[in-house]
């Protein structure tokens, strides 16, 4: 089992989200100073700490996706899990943002802590951020079906600064034309 911990951000607790929680939350449970995210693997069974790898204070992980090895070579499992239905025969591959660029980083799922395999990464290229992701045997085209205007979800556009709502403006408009989107 592989997860993706945040770490400790002070400036990502707001006041209104404490205030939802009261006195529900100990603030002097807190760490001193802000922590790094971490890779972490786990055992299925009892959920024990296996492996840890400490990423950089001001990276953004996104969830790790489990890749087996060998997909499907066990008829008794899912097609997802491989011979190995614990996460460990594969690879854990995570996305991760940063103010420098975007990258993906590949670990071997049996040695999380050794840090990654292969790491691909782009200086300067930035995506949105990414809340989930998930491995696939094979991809296919989506079907063609209708889908919502991007246009059509502005209904809360007016909160906006008048400068940010022309660049959505802007951005509707270009995909209403079909005009093809560049990193």
């Amino acid at each position: 089992h592989h997860t993706v911990h945040q770490g400790w951000r002070p400036e990502a607790i707001t006041q209104e989200m404490l205030a939802l929680y009261g006195d529900r939350v100990e603030r002097s449970l807190w760490p001193s100073e802000e922590t790094a995210p971490l890779v972490v693997s786990s055992s299925r069974e009892d959920l024990s700490i296996s492996a840890v790898w400490e990423l950089g204070l001001d990276d953004f992980p996104t969830s790790p996706i489990f890749v087996p090895r060998d997909p499907g070579a066990n008829p008794g499992f899912s097609r997802y899990a491989g011979s190995d239905p614990g996460g460990h025969d594969g690879w854990v591959v995570v996305p991760i943002m940063n103010d420098a660029g975007f990258r993906v980083e590949v670990f071997d799922a049996a040695a999380v802590d050794r840090g990654p395999l292969a790491v691909l990464s782009s200086p300067g290229f930035t995506v949105p951020f990414v809340l989930h992701s998930a491995w696939m045997p094979r991809a296919v085209p989506a079907a063609d079906l209708a889908r919502v205007r991007f246009a059509d979800e502005l209904g809360r556009i007016g909160e906006l600064d008048d400068d940010l709502q022309a660049v959505v403006h802007r951005v509707a408009a270009d995909l209403e034309d079909g005009v093809p989107l560049t990193a």
